[in-house]
């Protein structure tokens, strides 16, 4: 078991490297994002504090990636799990994750599912991966895109062990509560499959701006140019190219604000590791 957040990112680095590997491998655009991003830039290395590794797909070259661990990790150490493949019928968040299956670490990334229906990946540390999905140029037409988003992510919480209320603010605990209630009256994966439904509405028309279809309700809104992807750069971690937005500076300002700015020294702490 990993005892510290150092054997955490040394299992972050592992999974990362085999997704690195696979990429390469089939040509596949994979690019690194959020904190991963934001460390290979600002710190040269993995965030000192941070505890999980971030990447993204557009759609196109995720289906992609999918294809190729089918093939690569049928019998290997690296599992691949989606908001569907919690036991039980229990749901989570709309995250994809790796995880490695042959290690742990004191994390408490599943307990809202609970150790039953996370079984296969209790306790193991994740990369995440995000999906660029296509949103159009009319800010009015995306923000109702957003809108079925959101409410499909809350009828989803129906499917959560337990809610910890004490996250949201009066107005959103209120909404997530009738939400919820209705939620888990409904299928699950009717749930999942609706949400799939509109984050890919726009998928087969063109515009400049994609979106983070998964993130979570209140981060999906931000748009992102299709012009800071593209075909990527290079960054390093330890050294150690890894893909990026072409134009990651837009990418992390779009997303940070003043990105190498250190965060009040109380908010340096990890997210997942208890």
């Amino acid at each position: 078991m990993a005892k510290n957040i150092k054997e955490v990112q040394e299992i972050n680095r592992m999974i990362l490297d085999e997704v690195d590997r696979v990429c390469k491998k089939y040509n596949i655009c994979y690019y690194l994002d959020c904190g991963a991003l934001l460390g290979a830039v600002r710190h040269g290395s993995f965030i000192p504090w941070d505890d999980d590794v971030d990447i993204s797909f557009t759609r196109d070259n995720y289906e992609k990636f999918i294809s190729a661990t089918e093939i690569e990790w049928k019998h290997g150490d690296f599992i691949l799990h989606k908001p569907e493949d919690f036991l039980g019928g229990k749901w989570l968040d709309y995250n994809i994750r790796i995880v490695y299956k042959n290690d742990t670490a004191d994390i408490n990334t599943y307990e809202k599912v609970g150790k039953k229906a996370a079984r296969n990946i209790w306790g193991k540390p994740a990369l995440d991966i995000f999906i660029l999905d296509n949103t159009p140029d009319n800010v009015l037409k995306h923000k109702i895109q957003c809108s079925f988003l959101t409410l499909y992510y809350g009828l989803a919480m129906g499917h959560r062990k337990f809610i910890d209320f004490s996250e949201y603010s009066t107005f959103p605990k209120i909404v997530i509560w009738y939400l919820s209630r209705i939620g888990k009256h409904l299928s699950r994966d009717w749930i999942i499959q609706k949400y799939n439904y509109h984050a890919q509405y726009y998928r087969k028309q063109s515009g400049h701006y994609y979106f983070y279809s998964n993130f979570p309700p209140k981060d999906i809104i931000k748009r992102r140019k299709k012009e800071w992807y593209q075909n990527g750069t290079t960054v390093s971690i330890d050294r150690i190219p890894y893909h990026a937005p072409l134009d990651y500076d837009m990418v992390l300002k779009s997303t940070y604000g003043n990105y190498m700015k250190l965060p009040p020294e109380h908010e340096r702490v990890a997210q997942h590791m208890k």
